[in-house]
C-alpha cells in the first residue's frame, strides 16, 4: 500500500511539473511580423489562419518526457502539452511516444518522433504531433470529424508555425506536405 502511494505521488508530482514546463509554448505574432528567410516561400495557403512564435526547442524537450504509448505512464497522463486551435482558443492535450518506424530504422533517425494524445477537455478530440528535420506538425482530430493543422509557417523556419481548419484551405488547392 505504502509503495502504491509513493508511485502515485511521484507520478502526480512528475505531471505538475512537465504541465508546468509546457505552457508557453506558441505565441501569437502578426504575420507581418515575420520576415521570411531568402529562398523560403510559404506551401499553405487556407483562407483563415493564425500565426505563431514557436518555441520550438522548448516543446522538442517537452515531448521527450512523453512516456511510450500503451505503458502506465501514458495512462496517468504525465506528459500534458497546451495546443492552439483554429478557432482562437487553446486545449491541453495527454500525449505520448508512438512508435510508427522499425526499431532499426529509428535508431539511424533519431530526429524523426511522433506521437499521439486525447484531449483532457473535450472527449473525442485526439491529436497526432511529430517534429522532424522538417519542423513541427500537429493534426487535432475533432469529435465532429473536423481537423486542425499545426504546419511550420515555411519550412525551415522552425520559430514560426501556422493554425487553421482544413475547412479553411481553398476547394481547388489540397494540402501539400511542406
Amino acid at each position: 500500500m505504502k509503495k502504491n502511494l509513493l508511485t502515485f505521488l511521484a507520478i502526480s508530482l512528475l505531471t505538475v511539473q512537465i504541465s508546468a514546463q509546457t505552457a508557453g509554448f506558441f505565441q501569437p505574432v502578426p504575420e507581418k511580423a515575420i520576415a521570411l528567410r531568402d529562398g523560403l516561400a510559404r506551401s499553405v495557403f487556407p483562407e483563415k489562419y493564425q500565426t505563431f512564435h514557436l518555441d520550438y526547442t522548448g516543446i522538442k524537450t517537452a515531448l521527450q518526457s512523453a512516456p511510450q504509448e500503451f505503458t502506465a505512464a501514458a495512462k496517468a497522463k504525465i506528459c500534458i502539452i497546451s495546443l492552439p486551435l483554429a478557432d482562437g482558443t487553446t486545449d491541453e492535450f495527454s500525449v505520448w511516444q508512438t512508435a510508427i518506424m522499425e526499431p532499426e530504422l529509428a535508431a539511424r533517425h533519431p530526429y524523426i518522433r511522433t506521437f499521439a494524445g486525447e484531449s483532457l477537455r473535450t472527449p473525442g478530440r485526439t491529436v497526432r504531433l511529430s517534429h522532424t528535420a522538417r519542423g513541427f506538425r500537429a493534426m487535432v482530430l475533432q469529435p465532429d470529424l473536423g481537423v486542425v493543422y499545426i504546419d511550420p509557417y515555411v519550412v525551415g523556419m522552425d520559430e514560426y508555425c501556422i493554425v487553421y481548419d482544413r475547412a479553411d484551405l481553398p476547394q481547388d488547392k489540397t494540402r501539400k506536405p511542406g
